[in-house]
């Protein structure tokens, strides 16, 4: 099958206007949808260590503030009921402090009297911070004893601290300290569920995995979720440092993340969000450069159509010319108003024919 002239010029034209847009739009989407995804990441990872950062800060303050009562306590050379009811006055956040034997066995304690209940004197040896603490003295963890740990009393987020009289010298006793992370923990959970919208959500889990903060979901800390199975929480404890990844949830849904860990627990912080809320920058800049590109092709199209019908009705005005002329008809002019070589060729043909 032979392709006339106008097709074939029209072709060309179109390719010659459209390929270039396709080319260059798509891209241009490539490289924004690149930036876009990397800036999330970016922007995810950055959350998580802020999260990760605030909590360790907050950690170590108050670990520092049972430090000063330590260090007062040996220059007092004792420890008394009035150096402790005097702490708790001066940290409103702390519901109990008590002095322990090594072994864990409260001795001498002062609680809050808004807590009546925590008024006696228990055994903490079993409590998984005290545990720890126990561990590290007795692998000899000089200079750097110390252990923190998270528990859920009556629906509220609590820490604890255990810090030794002497850190050169475990054997003269250990202090054990309950914090109240209510107003603490409401802060997190309100900042984190103001991190941009989208499905976005801050949580944080402890050693084990089991969630004791977030931010969209409060009830997963009081019933004491655990995620360990979580794609995302398993590499985060299991690397205890920073990174991100993408998985499935139970639901089958894309969820981008990241996470931090919190240095001075095994803690982790955690920022994850719907893939298709993450990257919802990215679907509408595909549509815009779709419709974009649809509509410089119609153009394009249109444009070429036009031009390639301007080049071919010269010619064919001078194709009917000649099969006028060969008819018979030699009064025939080929009429070309045109500029160019067209027009050049129209008026040597009626030369000819006029000859």
């Amino acid at each position: 099958m032979r392709l006339k002239l106008f097709p074939k010029i029209a072709l060309v034209l179109v390719s010659l206007a459209t390929i270039p847009v396709i080319i260059v739009g798509w891209q241009t989407y490539s490289l924004n949808k690149e930036h876009i995804e990397t800036s999330v990441l970016e922007l995810h990872t950055n959350l998580s260590g802020s999260l990760a950062e605030r909590i360790s800060r907050y950690l170590e303050s108050q670990g520092a503030k049972v430090n000063g009562m330590i260090d007062a306590s040996r220059l007092q050379g004792i420890v008394s009921r009035e150096l402790l009811r005097s702490f708790l006055i001066s940290n409103p956040d702390f519901i109990s402090v008590a002095y322990t034997s090594p072994s864990g066995k409260e001795l001498l304690k002062e609680t809050r009297d808004t807590y009546p209940g925590e008024k006696a004197l228990f055994e903490r040896s079993s409590n998984p911070s005290f545990e720890r603490y126990l561990d590290q003295a007795a692998q000899g963890f000089a200079e750097s004893l110390y252990s923190y740990g998270f528990l859920l009393a009556k629906n509220e987020p609590r820490l604890t601290i255990v810090l030794p009289f002497d850190q050169n010298s475990p054997g003269r006793g250990a202090f054990f300290a309950v914090v109240s992370m209510t107003d603490f923990w409401n802060k997190i959970a309100a900042e984190g569920a103001g991190l941009g919208g989208g499905g976005r959500e801050a949580l944080v889990v402890d050693e084990n995995g089991i969630v004791i903060a977030h931010s969209q979901n409060p009830q997963m800390a009081l019933s004491r979720v655990s995620l360990k199975d979580n794609p995302l929480v398993s590499e985060a404890l299991k690397k205890r440092s920073a990174g991100s990844r993408e998985y499935k949830d139970a639901q089958g849904r894309e969820i981008i993340g990241s996470y931090s860990s919190v240095d001075v627990t095994g803690w982790a912080a955690l920022i994850q969000q719907p893939k298709l809320d993450a990257y919802a920058a990215i679907y509408a800049t595909r549509k815009t450069a779709m419709r974009i590109i649809l509509i410089s092709i119609g153009i394009a199209i249109i444009t070429a159509l036009l031009f390639a019908r301007t080049l071919a009705r010269p010619v064919f005005a001078i194709i009917d010319g000649a099969k006028k002329v060969a008819r018979g008809e030699f009064d025939h002019n080929v009429q070309v108003n045109s500029r160019d070589e067209i027009s050049d060729l129209a008026k040597t043909f009626n030369e000819m024919v006029q000859e």
